[in-house]
């Protein structure tokens, strides 16, 4: 049961019983998101946890695990909350993305449940302001000098999400309830992972990171020191940027499979960044935030996001900040949650 709570200024409506929880899912392409509040229970589930992301509200009675699985493998999620979440028939399961309308009657056959979907924005922008207003040391500049460089948690409207899952949504904030999708690109995680399992064999996504950042990707793309001999460009003196992925490599040759990994990992990422940073001029915007499973708060992703950023913000003379958010991948399955909560902010 749910009682009525205030807790920093808002209302919210939290769990009477120790051993009751909420769960939210995010059901993408390639993978589905799960966060589970446990109220007094300090471990909960473990299959497929994050403890990196683990968010341990003390004020607020409870504690946040994150948890990922597979989209291919249903049967694992559903395994999941019956086995270790202990949803039990007639239970209520809060579902947003894609697959929440694919997988629903699978889910409602095998658990006997009630399955409601929400609306996928609505989700997102409800775990952007959890993140951004509750939990310290979520937001940051990457940098790969300094690495991530935490920031004081404020508003800053407006501003472009940038949500890269298999695909890329790119929805534009004036606040957290005003909120429209502007455009966004089929250049995404999946489009990564494809790629890769042609050109290498190689589809998964935690192998190709790691093969990503062992990778030298100039092995195989053409730089600007290549081609911009005589080309008046801005960009010219930057002899090491991109400029043709894949532009060196020829029939006959076997590259390194890192060295692929690496191209076809900066291909993506300088796209979208690419897509992200036009967007945002085009609308006038300077705060662009960078969020979902494709970055996971990988090293080299970030570094070719913001690197690309910065290169068009000067060769555009247009000033972007990019930012991060250190529970990237599960804004939705944060914000089902918090959905249910029933939050209210007071007029």
């Amino acid at each position: 049961m749910c009682i009525r709570d205030r807790y920093m200024g808002v209302v919210v409506y939290r769990m009477e019983t120790v051993s009751d929880f909420l769960v939210g899912i995010d059901i993408g392409g390639t993978l589905v998101k799960v966060c589970v509040l446990r109220i007094g229970e300090r471990r909960g589930p473990t299959d497929g946890r994050l403890e990196q992301l683990e968010i341990d509200r003390a004020s607020a009675r409870g504690q946040y695990s994150f948890h990922k699985f597979p989209s291919s493998d249903i049967a694992r999620l559903i395994g999941f909350l019956r086995d270790e979440v202990g949803i039990t028939p007639g239970s209520k399961l809060h579902m947003t993305g894609g697959g929440a309308h694919k997988f629903e009657a699978e889910i409602i056959k095998a658990l006997d449940v009630e399955v409601i979907k929400l609306e996928e924005m609505r989700s997102l922008a409800k775990g952007i302001e959890f993140l951004v207003r509750r939990v310290e040391e979520c937001l940051f500049h990457y940098s790969p000098q300094a690495g991530r460089i935490y920031l004081k948690n404020k508003d800053d409207f407006p501003f472009l999400l940038v949500n890269i899952g298999s695909g890329v949504s790119i929805l534009r904030f004036t606040a957290y309830d005003e909120h429209q999708r502007v455009t966004g690109t089929a250049l995404g995680g999946a489009t990564f992972m494809g790629l890769c399992n042609l050109a290498i064999g190689e589809s998964d996504f935690e192998a190709l990171l790691a093969d990503a950042e062992k990778g030298d990707n100039t092995t195989v793309d053409l730089t600007m020191s290549d081609i911009s001999k005589g080309i008046d460009s801005p960009l010219r003196a930057e002899r090491d940027i991109l400029a043709v992925s894949l532009g060196r490599f020829r029939t006959g040759e076997t590259p390194r499979r890192e060295d692929v990994a690496k191209s076809l990992l900066n291909m993506i990422a300088y796209n979208i960044a690419q897509v992200a940073f036009l967007t945002a001029k085009l609308h006038g915007l300077h705060n662009v935030l960078f969020a979902g499973n494709f970055i996971r708060n990988h090293d080299v992703t970030m570094h070719s996001i913001v690197h690309a950023v910065e290169l068009f913000s000067t060769a555009m003379d247009y000033k972007v900040d990019a930012k991060f958010l250190k529970h990237d991948g599960f804004i939705g399955a944060l914000g089902a949650i918090r959905v249910q909560m029933g939050v209210m902010t007071p007029e």
